[in-house]
């Protein structure tokens, strides 16, 4: 492959990914929690997806089954979240937050 083909497959993978999240949101402010997930979980799957829009996606996903009541699965996506290097500073603190929010409710 070029580097030209090369540089143009990165960019349509990102632009592929933020397609994906713009829908994701959609679905989720529309109260389509399940297809919110769906959308969320299939960025993860995007081998050249961005580590930053593979951070928002986990994120959001956490706060989607979070919504759904599906607590566990939230909880594990915001560790997940925590735990991962690429993640940007923003991301890292409301993940944080919504983890202590759901800590302080499950008392």
């Amino acid at each position: 492959m070029s580097i030209l083909g090369s540089v143009a497959g990165i960019f349509s993978s990102r632009a592929k990914a933020e397609a994906i999240f713009a829908r994701a949101m959609e679905k989720a402010k529309n109260k389509d929690t399940q297809g919110a997930v769906e959308d969320y979980t299939a960025i993860l799957a995007l081998p050249k997806a961005s580590p930053s829009i593979k951070a928002m996606a986990l994120f959001n996903r956490a706060l989607s089954f979070s919504n759904a009541g599906q607590y566990k699965a939230a909880k594990e996506d915001l560790e997940s979240v925590l735990l991962s290097t690429d993640v940007p500073s923003s991301v890292r603190a409301a993940a944080k937050a919504k983890q202590e929010r759901m800590r302080k409710l499950s008392r």
